[in-house]
């Protein structure tokens, strides 16, 4: 995936997981500090969001760094038609 892609993937992610919960941007940017700018931005991979960004976003979701990224990645695949890769040993 290139940096393109991750920022898509990861804004798809999150938009999906917030709208799977019924929760607004308005709320959702209230409870993790940012603006709604910030988070419609992130949603449509329109930016290259801060690691301080992306971690209180994964804080609202609930989830690690790592597993948003995991997340968002295998969703990407599955939507997109390839085979999600293996972990290295």
């Amino acid at each position: 995936m290139d940096l393109e892609t991750v920022k898509l993937a990861l804004g798809n992610e999150i938009y999906v997981w917030r709208r799977l919960r019924d929760i607004s941007q308005e709320k959702f940017a209230e409870k993790s500090t940012l603006t709604v700018n910030e988070i419609g931005r992130v949603e449509r991979g329109q930016t290259n969001p801060e690691l301080e960004t992306l971690f209180l976003i994964a804080t609202q979701m609930e989830m690690s760094l790592g597993e948003l990224f995991t997340a968002a990645e295998k969703r990407w695949r599955e939507e997109h038609g390839e085979g999600v890769r293996e972990a290295d040993p």
